[in-house]
């Protein structure tokens, strides 16, 4: 069964957010989580492709894809392995894996690896990554390439090569897919190789049948490999000898790498042709008449190409030094022990299939007594060994020479004794001049290598067993004492004259060789690092914080350098650096976002809220820029609005958009003088309004013809007349009249709704009660009116 996975361009757009990618959306709460911290922080690594344009790094073969990662917390470079396809039980296999890795001896040829079962999340949903470190080395084929022509480098590659396939034939693990790009070469005074690519890898102290899904690469493999169903310990052993075969030949014959075109091929010397059918391959003619080293393992691989049984395939080292392939591949030897040392020997058939035959040396006896002996197959003893081994326990021993074979032993361990006591003698008087010269040391007040030759003579003492001499340990331990005393003294005045020329590099360097034999100088000594460092890092915090990145850098570096690595100020002071180059970067990015986004006006919200999170000193300076923007993104638009509705008359509107401008921005002010125009203008237009109702009303409610008249000429537009009063036109003045005289009508409230150039609207509210009955209890009513501005006062206008 094949799980479904993403394809490599869906991973490759989810990685690009690592935001998204690494983190996920809890069902319950709702919120999101890390599914790696660290990654979530980090970045893919990029390249510049043979177009110029920079696109991210990563490596895909046909079950996985790989991306090269890096993260500041910790400041480490990782490869995330993303499933293509994979086995149904690709979890489970990788966590047997982490179980069985911690119980090999040969884990330097393995990369430290983390399964995520909740590794990166493409397209909502959830996937298991491999976490992998990161190793910078050329692959094998790279590397042979790299040294053609140079016979001694890759001969030295293909005996670490065959110390790599014997660590892990003793350890029972098959890596089940061995091909060149799977096999990384270090260089560091001398080849270290790592394999990489664990989904086929098997351990034998697995449980039960692991089927054998990966096939490998067809140029590595036995064609028999695509007809196994269960992996076993043997599939490996095929590829290991075509791999350490072909580094010999390329070392014997540098122009089969371009006879045989292996530049351009997956493959290294071999072709899947070559093991199809061994008969008719020309590279196998050419390697049977080479030299006698590289024809014999190509006559053994020759037969091995003929077999149809993989779990038949012999070993490496086994094909190499058994002298004949068939001793090793054959199951069962039947062995006859002889009665005496003279042996005598038959010709027997190799019962291989598909294998020539070979002479086998099988012991006979004329004894009739036989015992049956099954060989190991991963044994390399030969069959004669075993024939002695047996021959000579099962003799009868006799009592006295029993007893001979005892006393000679004792006599022995005597000896033995006696030589160890002598060798002990002798280093007691090296241990003795080391005290003489510890000594000298001291008197001529070099107390460095007083401190050297005490600490030499105190450990030879130490390491014997039978003879001691408390003397020289007591004469040893006074020197080490006293120079040591001094040494540690010495260091510390140093670093204090240092510090108070506030040379910190110094001091740290000489406060940093104080040991802690004398508790005093020793934290004296702390405080000194401790204050020293503080100092440095704050001058650093200071350039950083004023927006001198690299300065601060620099003023780190020599820190960095100079701390014990591993120690607790080495790691406080990486830590900084890389979460300033960290903050720097996302801050520098921010920036350039929200700056693209409020330019336009488009997005201002989007750039305001990524402003605000800037975190640097620098950088918040810098978002100035982008709050100004901001400010008149949002708000200039506001003032021109409110000065829209100031020319249209609507005072209220305009006085309530002025409002929404907060004291923070910049065009407060303005906002705030126009307000002040508008109000004192609505105010003026309130009062006038009022004293003219005020005395309408009057002249009106007077119950005086004269003032009828007034009112009724000078406060009374047409079209008032029209709409208000019915009747005779020319009886328009006593139908007003009739109109008003029975009420007595006051002001109670204005609302000014529209002021204009020309004209106003407003709510009037009014109490009216009719003079003869309802005097005492007067109805209010609310007339929406619109006056007509004259240059003196108002008309009615509806």
């Amino acid at each position: 069964m094949t799980l479904t996975y993403p394809t490599r361009s869906e991973y490759v757009s989810s990685i690009k957010n690592p935001e998204f990618a690494f983190m996920k959306k809890d069902i319950i709460t709702k919120v999101d989580k890390f599914l790696d911290k660290s990654l979530v922080a980090g970045q893919v690594a990029t390249l510049i492709n043979n177009a110029g344009q920079e696109v991210i790094w990563f490596a895909s073969g046909n079950f996985a894809c790989v991306f090269k990662y890096k993260t500041y917390s910790p400041n480490q470079t990782w490869a995330v392995r993303c499933f293509l396809k994979s086995k149904s039980d690709v979890i489970e296999h990788y966590e047997k894996l982490t179980k069985y890795f911690s119980n090999i001896s040969c884990k330097s040829y393995f990369v430290d690896f983390n399964l995520a079962k909740e590794g990166i999340r493409v397209n909502g949903n959830i996937y298991p990554i491999l976490k992998m470190e990161w190793i910078e080395g050329q692959n094998l084929k790279d590397t042979i390439k790299h040294y053609l022509g140079n016979s001694r480098k890759l001969r030295e590659l293909a005996d670490v090569w065959l110390q790599l396939t014997q660590d892990l034939f003793i350890n029972r693990i098959a890596h089940g897919d061995l091909q060149h790009g799977n096999i990384l070469v270090l260089e560091d005074k001398g080849f270290n190789l790592k394999l990489i690519d664990y989904d086929s890898l098997y351990f034998e102290r697995y449980s039960g049948k692991v089927v054998d899904e990966i096939k490998g690469i067809p140029g590595y493999q036995h064609p028999c490999r695509n007809y196994t169903d269960n992996q076993c310990i043997e599939i490996d052993f095929f590829s290991t000898i075509v791999i350490y075969l072909s580094i010999l030949a390329l070392a014997e014959y540098p122009d089969f790498w371009q006879t045989y075109n292996i530049e351009n091929s997956e493959r290294l010397l071999f072709s899947e042709a070559d093991f199809v059918d061994p008969d008719d391959s020309n590279l196998f003619k050419r390697l049977l008449d080479s030299t006698l080293e590289i024809s014999s393992l190509s006559s053994t691989l020759y037969r091995i190409c003929k077999l149809t049984d993989i779990s038949k395939i012999p070993p490496l080292f086994t094909a190499l030094y058994s002298g004949s392939i068939l001793e090793e591949i054959q199951p069962r030897i039947e062995l006859t022990l002889p009665s005496s040392d003279e042996y005598f020997y038959k010709e027997t058939n190799d019962n291989h299939e598909n294998l020539s035959s070979t002479n086998q040396l099988t012991p006979v006896s004329n004894r009739d007594r036989n015992i049956d002996f099954t060989y190991d197959k991963q044994q390399r003893k030969s069959s004669r060994f075993y024939c002695i081994a047996n021959s000579i326990i099962l003799r009868r021993i006799s009592r006295r020479s029993l007893i001979k074979w005892i006393g000679g032993i004792a006599g022995l361990f005597v000896l033995g004794g006696l030589l160890f006591s002598f060798l002990e003698l002798d280093k007691l008087r090296d241990a003795k001049a080391f005290i003489e010269k510890s000594d000298h040391f001291k008197n001529s007040k070099n107390y460095s290598a007083c401190v050297s030759m005490a600490q030499d003579a105190h450990d030879i003492h130490e390491a014997n067993y039978f003879i001691r001499d408390n003397e020289i340990k007591d004469k040893a331990v006074s020197l080490f004492g006293i120079c040591q005393l001094k040494v540690d003294s010495d260091h510390l005045y140093n670093a204090g004259v240092y510090a108070e020329a506030n040379s910190y590099i110094e001091t740290i360097q000489e406060a940093q060789q104080v040991t802690d034999f004398d508790q005093d100088i020793y934290t004296n000594a702390q405080v000194l690092i401790r204050d020293s460092v503080n100092a440095i890092t704050n001058s650093a915090e200071e350039k950083y914080n004023q927006g001198e990145l690299k300065t601060a850098i620099e003023n780190m570096t020599p820190l960095i350098d100079i701390l014990i690595e591993g120690s607790t100020y080495h790691r406080k002071a990486n830590n900084i650096v890389n979460e300033w180059k960290y903050t720097w970067s996302k801050n520098s990015e921010n920036f350039k976002i929200a700056q693209h986004k409020v330019v336009d006006c488009k997005h201002v919200l989007e750039a305001e809220k990524i402003a605000s999170s800037l975190t640097t000193d620098f950088y918040r300076n810098k978002a100035e820029f982008i709050f100004r923007m901001v400010d008149d993104c949002k708000h200039a638009p506001i003032l021109e609005l409110a000065k829209n509705y100031q020319g249209d008359g609507d005072y209220n509107a305009a006085i309530s958009e002025l409002k929404k401008i907060p004291k923070s921005s910049k065009h407060f002010t303005k906002a705030s003088n126009l307000q002040i125009l508008l109000k004192r203008e609505y105010d003026k237009v309130d009062l006038d309004l009022r004293s003219f109702l005020r005395q309408y009303f009057y002249l009106i409610s007077s119950d005086n013809d004269e003032n009828y008249e007034t009112a009724f000429n000078n406060y009374l537009s047409d079209n008032f007349r029209k709409k208000r009063i019915r009747g005779n036109p020319s009886n328009k003045y006593n139908a007003y009249k009739h109109y008003w005289s029975p009420l007595d009508v006051s002001l109670v409230e204005i609302n000014i709704t529209e002021v204009r150039s020309n004209y106003i609207r407003a709510s009037v509210e009014v109490e009216i009660a009719n003079k003869e009955t309802d005097a005492t209890s007067p109805q209010t009513s609310t007339f929406d009116w619109c006056f007509t501005r004259t240059s003196s006062s108002f008309k009615f206008d509806s």
